[in-house]
């Protein structure tokens, strides 16, 4: 008898010795042999449909219909809640779901909120949703062999009639588990035919040309922030970022569809939004910060509260918050605020550590996948390390911080300047007006000063275009307007009143 005949032998004697034994389940069928399930699977599938429910719980439900598909308890109750919710129409993220749950009674079973945003977070993109679906249903499937072959088993002892009769029972019980294999396929939504684009690809090919399609920055630059997509905004401490990305914000604001309700959200964290705000209403009415408390000057102020309040939200929230309830802000401002334009200053307060590279890079592809799905832009900043080189070389952290972006900018700082600056003052400081040399001494520094007036304050690079035929790199030089806190092309520009466009 060769090994495989002596293999099949013996395992037929453990199983009829364990029915002599009166063991009712034999040793490939013993309770401590779970049934097939994947657990990650199951998880990546509840995942996707956090991150895109209109997109993915419909091919669910017409896959599973009304079977309890998913093997672990907590994630059949999470199902049923999501289920339930869009039966009702209602819209589903964590929020939603973590309500739910609780009105249940249910959400300490699930794991709590803990769990639940694990789940979203576990999942790169729900694009992969069809990769995981088919994982769950096809465990599934083979869970329903399993019981049926087990059913089976204990109808043999008790069959009295022919053995042709059951034959014929086993033989419909065969063909209704086989057909669970076809039942349900998802439709392929990732194919689609060129009839289906219509006006929009005419507008793609006949206007939407690199120097003209998205939204503009606040001086002429090769780089426009177009839907869709994401920037990521690179520099060191003090290189001059938020006072950028504040006069980026007005300049954007300024370019929305102000009657569709469109909507800028700033999420700073590091700065109350009475700040914030005290900053863009300067770089929105070009005013200095030294004005008199007049009525002309209340009224522009006024003015500029309510121009803002009709376009920007801002993240009220300082210190370091969860990235889970970051996105979960942002996927309600742009569904309930109409939010196209966000900006995140700085990822060093989402709450990730700054060695824990593959959430920095799962974080920053939820990022890039929130813009897809809701054709918005975001601008994240992140802080780069001390070095020459081009600035997506110098970011801290992972490599997808840069690689899955689709811009990649930075801000340069003149520190030469400002250290000139500062020794002149210092300079102007020291002088005895009883000197017979001071008012030489102060037409010197007087004139120096005029000098490192015409000098760069600032430097914005492009390293990085994610863009049909766009340029990829480039910078341009700056000057600071430390009274309307504006960014100017040329030294001298007056600021710019942008409620006047």
């Amino acid at each position: 008898m060769n090994d495989s005949v002596s293999e099949m032998a013996g395992g037929v004697s453990d199983l009829r010795r364990a029915r002599r034994n009166g063991d009712a389940h034999p040793p490939s069928e013993r309770p401590d042999r779970l049934p097939p399930h994947d657990d990650k699977a199951e998880q990546g599938v509840l995942g996707c449909i956090l991150l895109a429910p209109n997109e993915c719980l419909p091919g669910c439900r017409n896959k599973f219909g009304d079977d309890e598909v998913f093997y672990d308890l907590r994630h059949q109750l999470i199902w049923h809640a999501l289920v339930f919710l869009h039966s009702r129409s209602e819209g589903i993220d964590i929020i939603t779901l973590q309500t739910e749950l609780n009105n249940r009674q249910q959400l300490d079973q699930v794991g709590g909120i803990p769990y639940l945003n694990a789940l979203q977070d576990g999942v790169p993109s729900a694009a992969n949703l069809s990769y995981y679906l088919e994982i769950v249903w096809e465990k599934y499937v083979w869970r329903r062999l399993v019981h049926k072959n087990t059913d089976q088993i204990g109808t043999v002892y008790e069959w009295n009639g022919a053995a042709e009769s059951y034959a014929a029972h086993v033989d419909q019980e065969h063909q209704a588990w086989k057909s669970l294999l076809d039942r349900g396929q998802l439709t392929p939504k990732n194919l689609c035919a060129p009839a289906q684009f219509g006006e929009e690809y005419y507008q793609q090919w006949f206007n939407r040309h690199d120097d003209t399609y998205g939204f503009e920055l606040p001086f002429k630059f090769p780089l426009r922030l177009r839907p869709k997509a994401t920037t990521l905004m690179t520099g060191d401490n003090g290189s001059g970022k938020t006072s950028m990305l504040c006069h980026i914000a007005v300049c954007i604001a300024n370019q929305l569809d102000v009657a569709a309700g469109e909507k800028l959200v700033l999420a700073s964290m590091e700065m109350p939004p009475e700040v914030t705000l005290w900053i863009m209403a300067r770089q929105l009415l070009g005013l200095g910060a030294k004005q008199q408390d007049d009525e002309p000057t209340r009224k522009k102020l006024v003015k500029a509260l309510a121009w803002l309040n009709a376009r920007v939200r801002l993240y009220n929230f300082l210190g370091i918050t969860d990235h889970h309830e970051l996105l979960n802000t942002f996927q309600y401002a742009a569904e309930h605020e109409h939010g196209k334009f966000f900006i995140l200053d700085n990822m060093s307060k989402v709450g990730i550590a700054d060695d824990d590279y593959a959430a920095q890079g799962l974080f920053m592809h939820a990022v890039c996948d929130f813009n897809i799905k809701r054709a918005a832009h975001t601008v994240v900043v992140v802080h780069e390390n001390k070095g020459d080189g081009p600035a997506k070389y110098k970011v801290r952290g992972s490599k997808q911080l840069t690689d899955a972006p689709d811009n990649v900018v930075g801000m340069k700082r003149n520190e030469d300047k400002g250290a000139k600056l500062e020794e002149l003052k210092a300079r102007e400081k020291a002088i005895d007006d009883t000197s017979r040399s001071a008012a030489d001494q102060r037409a010197e520094i007087s004139s120096e000063r005029n000098k490192l007036f015409n000098v760069w304050d600032a430097k914005f690079v492009l390293s990085k275009q994610r863009w049909p035929g766009s340029q990829q790199n480039g910078s341009r030089w700056l000057y600071f307007d430390r009274q309307s806190l504006q960014f100017h092309e040329h030294p001298g520009q007056p600021a710019h009143d942008y409620t006047l466009d």
